[in-house]
């Protein structure tokens, strides 16, 4: 009985997109999450298997005029040619964008002595590999300590750039300069454009989250991102109204969400405004 129940539960923890944070320091002393718990991916050929055709797109409720999102600006991104691999659905967001359902975590920077000058192999070999095998969603952040690493592996697997999905997100010491701090992230990966970013967590006074917000906003109009999203603002709610009120609205919501964290009432909420 006990090896059924931890089965049923690292499956279902592989399945789903956790953001969660510890603390730890950077080099310039910025306050970073620490190590998250992780599942190994599952042990096959590539991705976990989907019984919808490869290709098929899973579809959000349909925003109506008052809740459908302008789509990213032209620039870098439309370089993207995202498609299912290994019969992974791609779910379409409130912006007409597809990303692939599942995806690799990639939080594992305690192996590389929290260093950001520093190519973190570790990263640099599992996204490598993941790549190969057929994962095409990449999940990373500033705070995680291996940008250079995960920008390394994707040169080294031989999968084309705009056939990947990259997702970074940005730690709360950087939102008084979120624009800047992009560039710093495409110049860590060495890649042009971002396909999601997050607000890490909601820390901070409201005014700063809001100008970070505006600052993915322009970047976003500007062919950089190809969707913005906001990480752990479940856990506050006037953070998640004052992002509501923007010109963008958010096309995903990142929760941690297990058998022992549902999260029903959250992705209710989430289901209302049109965000995955």
């Amino acid at each position: 009985m006990r090896n059924t129940v931890a089965l049923l539960l690292a499956l279902a923890l592989a399945l789903s997109l956790a953001a969660c944070g510890g603390a730890g320091e950077t080099e310039n002393n910025d306050t970073v999450p620490g190590p998250q718990e992780s599942t190994e991916p599952p042990q096959s050929d590539g991705p976990a298997q989907s019984d919808e055709p490869s290709g098929e797109a899973t579809e959000p409720p349909t925003p109506d005029d008052d809740t459908l999102v302008e789509a990213p600006g032209s620039g870098p991104a439309d370089a993207s040619n995202i498609t299912s691999v290994e019969g992974v659905p791609l779910i379409t967001l409130n912006n007409g964008v597809q990303m692939p359902q599942f995806g690799l975590g990639t939080q594992i920077q305690s192996l590389e002595n929290g260093d950001l000058g520093v190519l973190n192999e570790t990263s640099r070999e599992a996204v490598a590999a993941a790549l190969r095998s057929g994962y095409r969603h990449l999940d990373d952040a500033h705070g995680y300590l291996q940008e250079r690493g995960v920008g390394q592996g994707i040169r080294d697997s031989g999968v084309p750039r705009e056939k990947i999905w990259i997702t970074d997100k940005l730690w709360p010491s950087e939102y008084g300069d979120a624009y800047n701090a992009i560039d710093g992230m495409l110049e860590r990966l060495g890649v042009e454009y971002l396909d999601l970013v997050y607000l890490h967590h909601p820390a901070g006074d409201i005014d700063t989250i809001v100008a970070a917000w505006k600052d993915m906003e322009r970047a976003y109009r500007e062919g950089k991102i190809r969707a913005l999203g906001i990480s752990n603002f479940d856990n506050r709610m006037d953070a998640f109204n004052a992002i509501m009120e923007q010109e963008i609205k958010p096309q995903i919501m990142q929760i941690e969400c297990h058998p022992f964290a549902q999260r029903q009432e959250t992705r209710e909420l989430a289901e209302e405004h049109y965000i995955v």
